[in-house]
């Protein structure tokens, strides 16, 4: 039986994250290697959850909290979400996402929305399992609100 734990990450974590974004980013072509002292003068830019393993982070979820003025709606915009290689296929993805979205709910937020390249497949079919729908002109960005974000709480129950 596995004992992955849910929750939000530390400043301690900042090595282990930072290795784990620089391994995301080499996914996306890109060599750049985040600077741990700069994220954590940054600490307070956003939010960072992790799921663990035997003290082994397995995956993280880095967003932020914003508020659509025109709308008087609050929204969180999920920027990264990674898994180890050696742990996928074992739902980290969607413990970081129920978990994540359950939360910030709970704090009021109403809409989610992430960046998805649209030729990476897998990571679209995973967003879309979740209620989340490509929002109207544009090319990246999906969206999860109103009665898809009403079902996937409901499914959490």
């Amino acid at each position: 039986m596995t004992n992955f734990i849910f929750r939000k990450a530390t400043r301690s974590d900042l090595d282990e994250l930072a290795n784990l974004a620089h391994e995301l980013n080499l996914f996306h072509d890109d060599a750049t290697k985040p600077d741990p002292t700069q994220l954590e003068k940054d600490w307070d830019y956003f939010d960072i959850y992790v799921v663990t393993e035997h003290e082994k982070i397995l995956g993280y979820l880095s967003g932020f909290s914003y508020y659509q003025f025109h709308a008087a709606i609050k929204g969180y915009k999920i920027q990264n979400i990674h898994v180890t290689e050696s742990s996928r296929r074992k739902h980290i993805g969607n413990i970081l996402m129920k978990n994540v979205i359950s939360l910030k709910c709970a704090e009021g937020i109403r809409r989610f929305s992430l960046d998805v390249d649209p030729e990476n497949y897998i990571a679209v079919s995973f967003y879309e399992s979740l209620g989340f729908e490509k929002r109207p002109n544009t090319h990246l960005t999906y969206g999860l609100r109103d009665e898809n974000l009403e079902k996937f709480m409901s499914d959490l129950d």
